[in-house]
């Protein structure tokens, strides 16, 4: 049974029960308390451990990193390979892309 410091992202993987502060002081109290309410409080471990296997069941039915990028570096390429080429892709000749400060040329 995970009790987490109140830190980041505990919140997704551990139950607000099993929370505690992050400083070390009140850490060590509230998980003092936490393990007390653990081997005292009838139904209160139970509860914990289905909340605790609900977030973790949410967690892996969440897509992983490699699959979004997967899915989206797929979609990038082939948006790109099916949209046409732009100007500025297409080659000129070394006149056009010269530049001039505003003015004319002779």
């Amino acid at each position: 049974m995970p009790i987490c410091s109140e830190v980041g992202a505990q919140a997704e993987i551990c139950p607000p029960e099993t929370l505690v502060a992050w400083s070390p002081l009140q850490a060590v109290r509230d998980s003092v308390a936490v393990v007390q309410r653990l081997l005292r409080e009838e139904g209160f471990a139970e509860a914990v451990e289905t909340g605790q296997r609900a977030r973790m069941q949410a967690l892996q039915d969440e897509p992983s990193a490699r699959e979004v990028l997967d899915r989206l570096y797929r979609d990038t390429l082939a948006a790109a390979q099916a949209a046409p080429q732009s100007q500025s892709e297409t080659p000129q000749p070394a006149a056009a892309k010269r530049k001039t400060k505003g003015k004319a040329p002779a």
